[in-house]
Parts: C-alpha cells; structure tokens; sequence
C-alpha cells in the first residue's frame, strides 16, 4: 500500500512541474527573447502608415494630375488665377510628402489640390461669362485696353468663342472711330456739316454696330436734306412767281426726292399744275385771236372748243365760240345763195 501512494504522490509532483514550465514558456520566455532598448537610443520618427493612406494619397494624385493635365489643354493656367497656382501648391507639398513616406498628409494636399481644380472647373462657363460682360462694357465706356484685356481673357478659356473674337476686332478699331468722332464734331460746331457728315460716315463704317456715329451722321444728313429741301422749295416758288415753269418743275423734283409727301411740294405742285393750264388757255386763246382776226371761224371754233375741254368756265371761249359758229353758219347761208 505504501508503494501505491508513493506513486500517486510522484505522478502529482510531475503535473505541477509540468504545469510550471507551461507558464514560465508563455509569460517568461518571450520578456527573455525580446531585445532590450538601450535607454539612450532616439525613438525611430518615421512610423509606417496602413496601406489605406498610401493608396489614399497615390489615388488623390492620380485624380490631380489628370484633372490638371485637362486643364492645361484649356489654357486654365492663364485664367485660372490664384486658384492654378493655389493648386501647384499644394500639390508640390503633397509630392515632398509622399516622397518623406507620409501618406495621409500627402493624400490631404493632393486632395486639396485636386478640389481645387475641381472648383475651378465648375466655374469656367461663369468665368467666361463674367470675363465677356466685363469686356463689353468697357466697350461701350470707350475702355479701349480694358476691352481688348477682358475680351483675350475670354479666348483663353474659350478660343472660338465668336462674341470675343468679334468683340476684340471692334476694340481695337475704336481709337480710329474715335478719332473719326471727334473730327465730325469739331466740323458740326463749326457748321461744316458736309465734313461732319463725311466723317461720321468713316466712323460708322468701321464699326457699324456702335451707334454714336450712326447716330450722328442721321442727325446731319437729315439737317443737310432740310437745308436743301428748303433750297429747292425757294428755287421753285421764285420760279413760279416769275413764270418760269420749267425750271420750278426741276426745283420740285429735286424737292419731292427728298420729301416727297410734304406739304409745301403738294400745294406747289398744284400751283404748277394752275400755271401750266393757265399757260395752256394764254397760248389757245391768242391763237383764237389770230384765227378771228383772219376770218377763219372754223380754226378758230376748233380752238375755242380745245379751251373748253380744258376748262369749261373760260368765259371768252364760249364767246367766242357762239360768234364764230354764228359767223360759220352765216357763211354757209351765203353758199348756198
């Protein structure tokens, strides 16, 4: 029996042996494998980042360049200030990072970066159309440099853009309309309006589509086809006191061509008319008078009728007309005796 329990009393000894060396190898050993650190030794200042923030910041990259390289071809470097350069920026201090090994401080300045230019972008179709009202109104305020600046501005972010194009050309005409203004005016306040008008018209040939110098020279042809409406007016009216019929027809025609619905050319058209008629029944009526003084009362009957038919109140032609078919049937009375 004491055999037996000897026994037993070893095999326990052995567990708890056992058992110990199980804990001293899970807690123990790994504190004697592992390497000390000298105190005195720096700590190591790069920490390696996850894969996360490296493939973060070589995608935000990727991203800017493309979406820069885009932008380059439109010319976003010339118009696309500060923000183009704010960009670079960034993108310069995300490529130190990267090369340093930071990746998530490279992946922030790449992304800012590309927002950056993500921004700019939405905003070419308002800055092109800020950039061509600015243009137009310096134009039309005569801001000739001003003008030509917006106006190449907007060609640097649209090149066939037609309303820029066709802008630029009227700008830099404008210092030659300009000059062309200033001579007509300086003609108009000295009353030469055949100079002024002449060099309006050089103005609004340059640019027709600014309206001062069309403007301007309407108002003077229209004073210059006044005066000479009012010059063949006068021509004709004296023409016509004096009987000079011929000549107050001219002056009307060249009155009617320039106003042919005023008043003044009806009513003297209707004196010409008067004239005319007038001249007309003169001219019968002295010829009835040479028939009647010759006796020759059926010439002289065809004449008086003509003056009727002209004008059916002439007192002297029917007169005359009743003596001369009175003389003519008198005449016929002594052929047949």
């Amino acid at each position: 029996g004491y055999t037996e329990a000897g026994n037993y009393l070893w095999l326990w000894i052995s567990l708890a042996a056992v058992l110990v060396l199980g804990l001293a190898v899970i807690f123990v050993l790994p504190a004697l494998l592992q390497s000390p650190q000298p105190v005195e030794e720096p700590a190591d200042p790069v920490v390696m980042p996850a894969g996360d923030a490296r493939d973060a910041a070589n995608q935000a990259m990727q991203e800017y360049l493309r979406l820069r390289a885009r932008l380059d071809l439109g010319h976003a470097s010339r118009w696309g200030e500060p923000e183009w350069s704010q960009s670079e920026h960034a993108a310069d201090s995300g490529a130190h990072l990267l090369a340093q090994r930071q990746f998530s401080e490279a992946a922030r300045d790449y992304q800012q970066a590309l927002q950056v230019l993500q921004r700019l972008e939405s905003e070419r179709g308002t800055r092109l159309t800020a950039a061509l009202d600015a243009a137009q109104q310096a134009l039309a305020d005569n801001q000739i440099e001003q003008a030509i600046v917006q106006f190449e501005r907007v060609l640097t972010i649209e090149d066939d853009n037609e309303d820029a194009r066709f802008g630029l050309s009227r700008s830099h005409t404008r210092a030659a309309v300009l000059q062309h203004m200033t001579a007509g005016e300086r003609a108009e306040t000295e009353g030469d309006l055949v100079s002024a008008q002449a060099a309006y018209q050089q103005a609004a040939l340059l640019d027709p589509e600014y309206e001062p110098p069309t403007a301007a020279f309407n108002r003077v042809t229209e004073t210059l086809q006044l005066h000479a409406f009012q010059d063949a007016m006068t021509r004709a009216l004296t023409a016509l006191d004096n009987g000079r019929l011929s000549a107050a027809e001219k002056a009307l025609a060249d009155a009617s061509a320039l106003r042919p619905s005023d008043a003044a050319v009806t009513d003297a058209r209707q004196r010409l008319a008067q004239a005319r008629q007038q001249s007309r029944l003169n001219s019968l009526r002295q010829q009835a008078t040479t028939q009647v003084q010759a006796e020759n009362w059926q010439a002289a009957s065809n004449v008086y009728r003509k003056v009727l038919a002209i004008d059916a109140s002439a007192g002297f032609a029917r007169r005359g007309l009743e003596k001369a078919d009175a003389r003519l049937e008198l005449n016929r009375q002594f052929d047949h005796y």
